[in-house]
């Protein structure tokens, strides 16, 4: 451990009285900071079941400290930060907006960096957070609690002169850290809105590049639709010549007979010729592209009658290439 004391650094107060003015220091700070932006102590846990999830694991390689618990036979860990934990605390005390927590966190980082007089395994830190409304998440808002914090740091620090006063060597904090926030405050404001900018020209860039595609797509699903409904008409029309086409051939044929299927009492039947089989294989194969095999069994009934052996083979083989039964 390197532990690093300022040159010329010499102690105001005495070991025990050093002890005392810390634990005063922690109190008017917290009452003063828990005044200024309308917090309430909670306990923290000094430990964590692992199951729960709740211990941050910080910048992901840091091991924390676990032990198994004998009665219940789970794993916790001894809490590395409660970043977590504290929002799921706001909402199981179930604060409104504008309340919030503080508590008095102590820790053990047994990966950290860097030991000296500022850095230990063992962590002893204030922790807060607090509910805001979506609109005060803003810079001013942002400044305005800054400024909560360093007048509780000021304020604490006029306490602890008016105690101790040895302690009035020390140089007053509320100037100078105004003076250097408003410095910090100026420039952030600045970036803040150079970044603001960037984003508004970025999202205008942004907002015509999608209503350029939109406009495309849009283009592109009417273009497609008018094809569609182009192939289906085609497709209609050449179903309907095909059967147009068959049926004449068949009243052509045998002069009496026109899609009833049966033929004249008196009637010789006659076998259909090349040209009718030809169209009926056609009508029938577009059925069955259409998904509309009933249509196909349909005509196949009423035409198988009047086909040659040569004809039937032709046409069940037809039906055995969409897996159907022809029956004849």
């Amino acid at each position: 451990m390197n532990t690093y004391i300022p040159e010329g650094y010499k102690s105001l107060l005495g070991v025990y009285d050093t002890q005392k003015a810390i634990g005063l220091l922690k109190r008017l700070f917290e009452d003063q900071l828990a005044a200024n932006l309308n917090l309430f102590r909670v306990s923290a846990p000094l430990f964590l079941e692992e199951s729960s999830g709740l211990n941050d694991n910080l910048n992901g390689y840091e091991r924390p400290v676990s032990f198994d618990i004998l009665q219940t036979g789970r794993e916790a860990q001894v809490v590395q930060s409660l970043a977590k934990w504290k929002r799921m605390a706001l909402y199981r005390y179930d604060f409104y907006p504008g309340k919030g927590l503080y508590t008095d966190m102590n820790a053990i980082r047994r990966d950290e960096d860097v030991l000296d007089n500022l850095h230990s395994v063992y962590v002893d830190q204030w922790d807060w957070e607090k509910v805001i409304e979506r609109r005060d998440r803003n810079l001013d808002y942002l400044k305005s609690t800054v400024m909560d914090i360093v007048a509780a740091v000021c304020e604490t620090q006029r306490t602890m002169r008016a105690i101790y006063p040895q302690l009035q060597v020390l140089p007053e904090l509320e100037q100078a850290a105004r003076s250097r926030y408003d410095a910090e405050g100026k420039s952030m404001l600045q970036q803040y809105q150079l970044l603001q900018g960037r984003e508004d020209d970025e999202r205008s860039a942004w907002e015509a590049a999608m209503e350029a595609w939109q406009k495309e797509a849009d283009s592109a699903a009417k273009r497609t639709q008018t094809a569609a409904q182009q192939d289906y008409d085609a497709w209609q029309d050449a179903l309907k010549y095909y059967r147009d086409k068959a049926n004449a051939e068949q009243k052509a044929a045998d002069g009496k007979t026109y899609n009833t299927g049966a033929a004249a009492p008196a009637q010789r039947t006659e076998s259909l010729s090349s040209a009718a089989a030809e169209s009926l294989e056609r009508a029938m194969g577009n059925y069955f592209r259409a998904g509309d095999s009933a249509s196909a069994q349909s005509l196949l009934a009423q035409y198988s009658g009047r086909m040659t052996p040569a004809q039937k083979k032709r046409f069940a083989a037809l039906f055995s290439r969409y897996d159907a039964e022809a029956g004849i």
